[in-house]
């Protein structure tokens, strides 16, 4: 699907534009899709709205079996008599 519309730019846009349109040997046309293009990737690609989002590790796996019972899990860890 292809939409026609009119677009205003501003003027620090419009000259930008034009400069990197002759800079590129492109139509004003493709340059505008294309900065448009990696406009919406790098939205897509950003933090949910709602904050910060965590990094991720891969820690591999538990090293002292399993953590469903803390019981075992302290003695574990702490030895057989942690309370």
């Amino acid at each position: 699907m292809m939409m026609r519309t009119t677009v205003t730019l501003e003027d620090d846009v419009a000259k930008a534009l034009a400069r990197l349109a002759k800079e590129e040997g492109l139509p004003p046309k493709q340059v505008i899709n294309t900065a448009v293009r990696e406009f919406i990737g790098r939205r897509r690609r950003k933090a949910p709205a709602s904050g910060y989002l965590t990094p991720t590790v891969d820690l591999g796996p538990c090293l002292i079996g399993s953590l469903d019972d803390v019981h075992e899990a302290l003695a574990l860890a702490e030895g057989d008599d942690a309370r």
